[in-house]
């Protein structure tokens, strides 16, 4: 309080003055108040104290909770999965949160000013225009899906969700948008549109495939059973008809095995029966069954396996496949002519078998999808000589004995080489 005789300070004096003012307007003269009036006025004075003490810890206490829930919402805004913008109406960025940040590939300080147009591809400007067209006209939520082209190089694909802010008239607008990273989810879309479709071109292939070796089967048949009495059992037109039967019924066989054999395998049902094998005697078995196509063919067949033998542990009848396939395979590509490979060794822990050409060879696109399933790999065209199924099977086969199967090739018309490594057995 002021000493009597000293002036007051301004605030105070202003204050007082406007209280006595207000007093004197309401007829109150305090000069005539009784000692039991004053007394009275006191006690109202001091509750009304408590009252604002008791307010002003309330409002403390809501000013905590309202700081606490500020606290809540920027670590929600800054630490949230998905990327939150904050746009001025020119559609410049005003504040981004971490992970916006990160789906731009810039930090805070850079994002802060920046036209968000400006981390978009070439092909989603135009999307984003319309956009911001459709939030200024209709001021309602917006959806659109963009293509970033941040700085790292690497684009993104996102769901941008746009709804306009609040704002006093006569404010500049303001808009909050919503980035979810759809990059994965579209590519798994094409993926999975691309796999249908390669799905459906191989059947196509199949139903050519399973016609070609019916074709000749029916009409030769057709043609002995309606000439049966007026032909010779023993002549050469006869045995010529038996061999075409027989060779095409053989392919279809062999071409409804493979399929039969990888569906077994993808659904788990097929079953090896293993045991302590020497490789180099399954590999003396393929060459056997493949030596009459390479004469043939007039290929030159060169066999070099070791004279200790190459133990592995493993279905003989599988193993057997599985260089089949590869010899196989190797005749179909190999020139007349031309030389395939077999090759024994063994390696530290493993045994290899190799099997190499003179052939067409591969290209580097074909190496990395050569031995991919069906419906992952695209469908072998007219002059591929087949479905494409040997080698995935081999790959799957070789997988389920513990093994890995690889291939080389220098570049087409160079030959390939196809690389088998098992677990070598040791009893």
């Amino acid at each position: 309080m002021a000493e009597e005789g000293s002036a007051p300070d301004a605030g105070g004096n202003s204050l007082r003055n406007r209280a006595r003012q207000r007093l004197g307007a309401q007829g109150v003269d305090v000069s005539e108040l009784s000692s039991e009036d004053i007394q009275a006025v006191v006690e109202e004075l001091h509750i009304h104290q408590e009252e604002l003490a008791i307010q002003n810890e309330e409002l403390q206490e809501v000013q905590v909770e309202l700081s606490e829930a500020r606290d809540r919402y920027w670590d929600l805004f800054q630490h949230a999965p998905v990327g939150y913008l904050i746009l001025d109406g020119q559609g410049c960025i005003r504040e981004a949160n971490f992970r916006a940040t990160e789906l731009l590939s810039i930090t805070r300080s850079y994002a802060e000013g920046h036209p968000f147009s400006e981390f978009l591809a070439a092909g989603a400007q135009d999307a984003w225009y319309l956009h911001r067209r459709a939030l200024s006209r209709y001021s309602k939520r917006q959806v659109a899906e963009l293509t970033l082209a941040p700085a790292d190089g690497h684009s993104r694909e996102v769901l941008v969700e746009t709804v306009p802010e609040a704002n006093l008239e006569g404010a500049e607008p303001c808009y909050r948008s919503v980035l979810i990273d759809i990059t994965k989810s579209k590519q798994d879309e094409r993926d999975r549109i691309e796999g249908e479709r390669r799905k459906d071109a191989f059947l196509t292939l199949l139903g050519h495939e399973l016609r070609n070796p019916l074709t000749p089967i029916i009409s030769t048949s057709g043609h002995l059973l309606e000439h049966w009495d007026q032909l010779d059992m023993g002549s050469e037109r006869m045995k010529e008809a038996v061999q075409i039967i027989h060779q095409q019924g053989s392919h279809l066989a062999r071409l409804v095995e493979e399929l039969m054999d990888l569906s077994r395998i993808k659904q788990g049902r097929l079953t090896l029966r293993e045991t302590e094998v020497d490789a180099r005697e399954i590999a003396r078995q393929a060459v056997d069954s493949i030596h009459p196509r390479t004469e043939e063919d007039r290929q030159v067949l060169s066999v070099d396996l070791p004279e200790s033998p190459l133990p592995v542990f493993a279905d003989p009848t599988r193993l057997e496949q599985i260089l089949n396939n590869l010899l196989a395979n190797a005749n179909k590509f190999t020139p007349t002519g031309g030389t395939i490979y077999l090759t024994g060794f063994r390696e530290g822990d493993q045994v290899v078998l190799a099997v190499s050409d003179t052939g067409r060879g591969l290209t580097s696109q074909q190496l990395s999808d050569i031995f991919q399933d069906v419906g992952q790999k695209p469908v072998p065209d007219a002059d591929s000589g087949g479905l494409g199924l040997g080698l995935p099977l081999v790959r799957r086969l070789v997988e389920l004995h513990g093994g890995k199967v690889g291939a080389e090739s220098p570049g087409q018309g160079q030959g390939a080489k196809f690389i088998v490594r098992l677990p070598a057995h040791c009893p």
